[in-house]
């Protein structure tokens, strides 16, 4: 999260100058926002969002309270962003709206945090994603658990496999400012190529600059 309040103003300036570029749905009462993948990104979500509410009513509840926009911009990193109340989304499954439903829950745990006084900052970095891996992993047991095709058996070595995965994400601590930023670099450079595109003569018309026009940032 950065600190300084220029370069949160500069941040913010970035983040709706994507948001304008990126292709927009509402669903659910949810605002999505594709910056590229829009296909992609409009189909799972969608499908993540109705797994959540069937799955886990209460934390379904908790994500339409915290949680208003859904943003596909590829930054580097998966983050909440208060200032626009947005799970800003790096990556995601493509073929898995269960976990990119349990990815929603992680952010939301963060909106909800942040709502209670609890602010992300370099102190509370680490807290904050305990708390978040948790309610993680705490849908998905729930997620297996309700699933009539799977064998006691079977649930007991997928609820195994998770617990790995779940110690693997802590011990890596990709929270740490120099990692993220490595992983945001990267990004950067992708969005560059991707906003010369955009602007290269004749490559978008005045009405699909338009927030939520169909085009924008579909490629």
């Amino acid at each position: 999260m950065i600190s300084h309040p220029l370069g949160r103003a500069i941040n913010f300036f970035w983040l709706r100058i994507m948001l304008l570029l990126s292709e927009k749905r509402i669903v659910e009462g949810f605002e999505l926002y594709a910056f590229s993948d829009a296909s992609d990104f409009f189909e799972i979500t969608p499908r993540a969002l109705s797994f959540l509410k069937e799955t886990d009513p209460r934390r379904y509840k908790r994500t339409r309270q915290y949680l208003s926009r859904i943003a596909y911009l590829r930054l580097g990193t998966d983050y909440f962003y208060p200032a626009l109340s947005a799970f800003i989304v790096d990556s995601f499954p493509k073929d898995n709206p269960q976990f990119f439903a349990a990815q929603i829950v992680h952010e939301t745990t963060h909106a909800y945090l942040e709502s209670k006084g609890l602010r992300y900052t370099p102190k509370t970095r680490e807290r904050h994603e305990m708390i978040c891996l948790n309610q993680q992993k705490y849908f998905i047991k729930r997620a297996v658990l309700r699933n009539e095709s799977l064998s006691e058996e079977e649930r007991k070595e997928v609820l195994a496999q998770w617990d790995q995965w779940f110690q693997e994400e802590l011990n890596s601590h990709w929270w740490e400012p120099h990692k993220m930023r490595l992983r945001q670099m990267d990004r950067l450079r992708d969005q560059l190529s991707q906003f010369k595109k955009l602007f290269r003569k004749g490559a978008i018309s005045k009405d699909e600059m338009i927030p939520g026009s169909q085009g924008t940032g579909n490629k």
